[in-house]
């Protein structure tokens, strides 16, 4: 049976770390990779079987070698960690050394024309400091080698060694001298990219249009300035730019050329990437990219690969004669094969594993610590900072635990986001929580925790009794207890939250309250816990609509449905006052209230929801839109316009207050909302529980900030115990007072 108990693991702040890096990894490729968008990769194992190795790594090596691991299952040479500068800087000269081209060339300015007696011409450009603009244009020398190519019976362009630091130049110039090889338009190669657009939630319907993609970016069009005949190219490489990476691909497809590589490829050519820098100066590249030839082949594939340099089996011709074998074959364009895109993968929610082993604990961790960092809108509002929450986290999910230690974890975790749309679902959750209630509902008022309305079956308590124990556990410690487990956007949030959590239990349990009654006398009550802990409260004795004796009109929005809106405006059409009583939880109604309360077009809200294509934040785009409220040719309710708020007040309820504010200039009269608007999304993690969170931002028609702020009162009113012992709506008493006498006549033309 769940407990709550665990077992602390001992963990250095170095692996509290590298654990963290091993996470942010996880997720970079998780999300961007374009292989977790197609191929059946498990990776989620691929974590859990890392996860260990980086618990025991004794050194920065033995980190390296965890993350290689990690990447291992993508079987993607171009996703690495790659190695310190200073033995990257060794590497590159050792490579250098054994293509023997150490120091600048001494041979005959580049690119160098050579026509062999079998009617071959070879171009070679293999060393990059001679295309450095200076005194020579590169572009026009490329041309001019090409121009005096035009007679041969085919060319090969040698490109071996535009491999090193800063190929641009020369690479540059070749592209823009091309175009005198070609005599047909050239279409060269695009590629296609992961994005997503909010958090595509994981279960129930879809709402807030929500969603991940691949996005196909398509090449260009070269234009020929060739004369005369066709001639076959082909081309040798040894590493092959991503610019350059498309024109080859599309000389491919075309039948155009072929590519001879020297060397075996340790990169994924024509592709995008990513390095993300992590602990012990490790730094992982990340492909971000898949190249899509014209015909739709995905990757670029040279025709032909030989030794390198250094190589058994190389030969200073070995390269030069694979590519005039490929020549020699007659080569048609490829076939059109397009592929239909990949259909976006879903979580695992793995059930069996209620009390996950640590690996997987951290498999929770980072699936949730990755949604919010890439996806959740509102997380410049976390305090402290979101980056701090990964590593604050891992040694509570690096640990033994059973299925409640788990669960109240995670809840703990998505507290953490200050998002009263964060949620933790589950049978162990529930039961932790409670199901049922005793037939009364308690609130917090003036620090105390006040009974507001009884039910039959609850007997010997009287509204207005403080409840001072539950089950003999202090209520402010069990409202502390419950608090910190619960992720809320506000203060006035966490007391109603509490106030809905704090009585619940099992089913028909038993509970017992300690009460404190107005004359100050304690007693001590047992009750059952009957009611459902999602029954709605009590509906307030007012009609839903109609006038109030002292003169307002007055709609209950908890209560109002869609078919009653006109009868609503109807019934309250002549009165110079109108309070919409938005405290709980409205039913759609908003969009068409507000066109019968304004005489023109107005914006109602602002929405963002954050597009990221990569796991640079710092390049991500937002996606922005505003919402409007247009007159209804129904007429409009003239009259001076009152809401009534409170923090049951919260989501749409928010929005139809800022609805209302746009429409009407409404007046609040209450205490602050929730905080908290946005459609939600949600994801799983392992032990089917269910989690969630707002996946767009919301703000004011004027762009004021929302979230963690809720509607603000302009008359602010909460209700006292005295009057909540007296039977008094303190707050609908100050709106009607506010209104006055409202016995003006009518105020527009009669729906």
């Amino acid at each position: 049976m769940a407990t709550g108990t665990a077992q602390e693991p001992d963990l250095s702040p170095a692996t509290v770390e590298r654990l963290a890096g091993l996470g942010r990894l996880w997720g970079a490729v998780k999300f961007f990779h374009p292989a977790l968008a197609g191929r059946d990769v498990d990776w989620d194992q691929a974590l859990v079987t890392a996860a260990p190795l980086v618990v025991t790594a004794a050194s920065a090596a033995d980190y390296r070698r965890a993350l290689d691991q990690l990447l291992a299952a993508l079987a993607d040479p171009a996703t690495r960690t790659l190695p310190p500068p200073d033995r990257a800087i060794a590497e590159a000269v050792a490579r250098d050394d054994a293509a023997g081209r150490a120091g600048p060339a001494h041979g005959p300015p580049q690119p160098h024309l050579e026509l062999r007696q079998d009617g071959i011409a070879v171009v070679a450009a293999t060393d990059p400091t001679q295309f450095v603009p200076s005194e020579r244009d590169p572009v026009a020398a490329f041309r001019a080698a090409f121009e005096a190519a035009a007679e041969a019976r085919a060319i090969v362009v040698d490109l071996r060694g535009l491999d090193g630091e800063d190929p641009w130049w020369a690479e540059q110039a070749l592209l823009e001298a091309l175009p005198v090889l070609l005599t047909e338009p050239l279409v060269t190669a695009g590629s296609r990219h992961r994005m997503h657009a909010g958090h595509r939630q994981q279960r129930g319907p879809v709402h807030g249009g929500y969603y991940s993609a691949l996005v196909h970016r398509p090449g260009d069009v070269v234009a020929p300035r060739g004369r005369g005949r066709r001639r076959p190219l082909a081309f040798l490489v040894t590493a092959v730019s991503p610019g350059f990476c498309g024109v080859l691909s599309g000389l491919q497809a075309a039948g155009l050329a072929v590519v001879v590589r020297e060397g075996e490829p340790a990169d994924a050519a024509g592709t995008d990437w990513y390095d993300l820098r992590l602990p012990d100066g490790v730094t992982a590249r990340v492909r971000l990219t898949d190249l899509v030839a014209p015909d739709g082949t995905i990757g670029f594939r040279p025709d032909a690969v030989v030794p390198r340099r250094g190589e058994p089996g190389w030969t200073p011709e070995r390269a030069v004669d694979a590519a005039l074998g490929g020549i020699a074959e007659a080569r048609p364009p490829r076939a059109a094969s397009s592929p239909p895109p990949p259909a976006a993968p879903y979580e695992q929610d793995y059930p069996e594993l209620t009390a996950p082993p640590p690996a997987w604990r951290l498999l929770a961790l980072f699936r949730f610590w990755n949604a919010i960092h890439y996806l959740f809108p509102y997380k410049p509002l976390v305090d402290g900072g979101w980056d701090a929450v990964l590593p604050e986290f891992v040694p509570a999910f690096a640990r033994e635990g059973d299925a409640l230690d788990y669960v109240l974890t995670v809840a703990r975790l998505v507290a953490r986001t200050h998002d009263s749309h964060g949620f933790v679902t589950g049978d162990i959750a529930r039961a932790y929580w409670g199901t049922h209630r005793p037939p009364l509902v308690v609130r917090a008022v003036a620090g105390e925790t006040a009974v507001t309305h009884v039910d039959v079956g609850a007997g010997g308590i009287a509204v207005g009794d403080v409840v001072i124990a539950v089950d003999g556990e202090a209520a402010s410690a069990r409202r502390d207890r419950l608090g910190g487990l619960l992720a809320v956007s506000t203060p006035q949030a966490l007391r109603r939250r509490v106030d809905e959590l704090l009585l619940a239990g099992p089913e028909d349990s038993s509970v017992v309250l300690t009460l404190r009654d107005r004359a100050g006398v304690e007693q001590e009550v047992a009750l059952r816990r009957t009611v459902p802990g999602d029954a709605p409260e009590p509906a307030r004795s007012l009609p839903v609509f109609g006038v109030l004796p002292e003169g307002p009109g007055y709609v209950d929005l908890a209560r109002l449905t869609l078919p009653q809106v006109d009868a609503a405006f109807a019934a309250v059409w002549d009165t110079a006052g109108l309070i919409f009583d938005m405290r709980g939880y409205p039913h759609g109604t908003a969009w068409a209230i507000a066109p019968r309360l304004t005489e023109a077009e107005v914006v109602t809200a602002r929405f963002a929801v954050p597009e990221v294509h990569s796991p640079d934040l710092a390049a991500a785009a937002t996606i922005r839109f505003h919402q409007t409220a247009e007159p209804d040719p129904k007429g409009r309710y003239r009259g001076t316009v009152v809401v009534l708020i409170n923090e049951a007040a919260v989501s749409q309820a928010e929005h139809t207050c800022l609805f209302l504010e746009a429409a009407a200039g409404a007046t609040f009269v209450g205490s602050p909302t929730d905080g908290t608007n946005g459609e939600l999304t949600n994801l799983v993690l392992p032990g089917g529980v269910l989690v969630g969170f707002t996946g767009m931002e919301v703000r004011h028609a004027n762009g004021r900030q929302l979230q963690r702020v809720g509607i603000q009162p302009h008359v602010h009113v909460e209700p006292t115990l005295a009057g909540i012992r007296a039977g008094r709506d303190e707050v609908l008493e100050a709106a009607v007072s506010l209104l006055g006498d409202a016995s003006g006549g009518p105020a527009g033309a009669p729906p």
